[in-house]
């Protein structure tokens, strides 16, 4: 990942990340008896480990079409088929950016952290930087 001629899995490793985090707050919540809670927490993780992997396989699926691998010898095809899987390629960061908000407001709400918790204001900025890059990958597709 942290190769220069390989720049791939930086999205993966964000989900990851955020799927640890999850964890986290869903071990917090059990032990503050919040099943509730708990459980979303827990199905936030397990979508941030699928978007992870989801990545992973966009980004393979992106590297063969733009080495000209789709096993379509019609131009016209080609970009067609180029364009679809750029496309969600492309997706994939959308997708970990709507997450991001959903955990943001799984800990605002449901951890009742306090107005003015630097945990919530550092959550939140996560979650601005996630939607920022999301919107870089938009503006630039």
């Amino acid at each position: 990942m942290a190769s220069a001629e390989d720049p791939g899995g930086g999205g993966a490793a964000a989900a990851l990340a955020a799927a640890s985090a999850s964890a986290l707050v869903a071990s917090a919540a059990r032990a503050a008896g919040d099943s509730g809670a708990a459980a979303q927490a827990e199905a936030l993780r397990l979508r941030l480990v699928e978007l992870a992997e989801e990545d992973a396989e966009a980004y393979r699926h992106a590297l063969a079409a733009l080495a000209g691998e789709t096993g379509e010898q019609r131009v016209e095809a080609r970009d067609f088929l180029l364009g679809r899987v750029l496309a969600r390629a492309a997706d994939a960061p959308l997708r970990r950016s709507a997450a991001a908000r959903i955990g943001v407001h799984l800990v605002s709400v449901n951890l009742a952290t306090q107005a003015g918790d630097e945990r919530l204001a550092r959550a939140k900025r996560a979650a601005a930087a996630a939607e920022a890059a999301a919107a870089r990958v938009t503006s630039t597709a």
